[in-house]
């Protein structure tokens, strides 16, 4: 492995240098620091990096929480993260609890000891309140009771208002809605969103909750002119059970998702579904941590951002 020695006996001046021209502290000539940087670069010469630690008390590395890697939303939302880390010289280290709170303890624990800058929590509750002296936002599942932290997610509510009055409006009225039984943030306004619309119209609720996948395939999907499924990656799942036991989508069922993820628009048929806006959310959420490890701006904020209706081929 190159050291800082070597780099400094193959350029001829001494490590001290070396280390004011890779820390940019200290005056050297600019010949002098070109030449240096240009040997560190011909040797892959990369310093350690505790030794950045040390030197600037940043790691520039963020932890990304999330509460499953099953639903394609997260998946999505992670690589817009990570682009925005990027943006920013920050690298992300995703941390994938599999909605298991044991794995979440321990991630928190990783970060806790390890040195990262800062931390973004997806998964909401309270575990991730257990980080102590790391600045924290929360995005997508929020935890109001958090109170010191920032957080930024869309509108689960409204987009299910969306998504149930587009069902009415093309001749549903036996709307069936699936969640999980896990409760979260988002499903819980989605529920409410749905359980509004349906009230509001005097019609009944039909609400299927489910622990695994395979649990909504034992229905009797013949009694229902319409699904509103809380997130797209069921709804395609969905999709599939439908067409494989003879549905004709949308015509014998109408069916709608939440996300808009990559698949709903290149599977066939294609998801009507309420969009959620990755990129806002992931900027946001960025800019909000970045605030608080900088110490720029430590203000508290709660940003919920809209969401809108993307209508394909499986609603009429």
């Amino acid at each position: 492995m190159v050291s800082i020695k070597d780099i400094a006996k193959k350029a001829g001046v001494s490590v001290s240098t070396v280390s004011r021209c890779i820390n940019e502290s200290g005056y050297t000539s600019a010949a002098t620091k070109a030449k240096v940087l240009a040997i560190c670069e011909e040797m892959n010469f990369k310093p350690m990096l505790s030794a950045r630690i040390m030197k600037t008390k940043k790691s520039n590395i963020i932890a990304l929480l999330i509460p499953t890697l099953r639903n394609s939303f997260f998946v999505e939302l992670a690589s817009f993260v990570e682009r925005e880390c990027l943006k920013h010289d920050y690298k992300m280290v995703l941390c994938n609890i599999n909605e298991d709170k044991l794995i979440e303890e321990s991630y928190i624990d990783m970060i806790q000891q390890q040195s990262f800058d800062g931390a973004i929590v997806a998964t909401g509750g309270s575990t991730a309140t257990k980080l102590k002296n790391i600045p924290l936002v929360f995005l997508d599942r929020i935890y109001i009771e958090a109170g010191n932290c920032s957080m930024v997610t869309c509108d689960h509510y409204g987009g299910a208002v969306l998504a149930v009055n587009h069902l009415l409006k093309n001749g549903s009225s036996k709307i069936l809605h699936i969640t999980p039984s896990i409760e979260n943030d988002p499903a819980n306004l989605r529920l409410q969103g749905y359980k509004y619309v349906m009230m509001s119209n005097n019609l009944p609720l039909h609400v299927k909750k489910y622990n695994e996948i395979e649990e909504i395939f034992d229905v009797d999907y013949k009694q229902y002119d319409g699904v509103f499924v809380w997130n797209d990656s069921l709804a395609i799942t969905l999709i599939h059970h439908l067409i494989k036991h003879n549905f004709s989508i949308p015509k014998d069922i109408q069916i709608i998702g939440f996300d808009n993820s990559f698949h709903a628009a290149t599977l066939y048929p294609g998801l009507t579904t309420i969009d959620q806006p990755y990129e806002d959310l992931a900027t946001t959420a960025i800019s909000m941590l970045l605030k608080r490890i900088d110490k720029s701006d430590l203000t508290i904020e709660c940003k919920v951002l809209p969401t809108k209706l993307v209508i394909r081929d499986t609603t009429r």
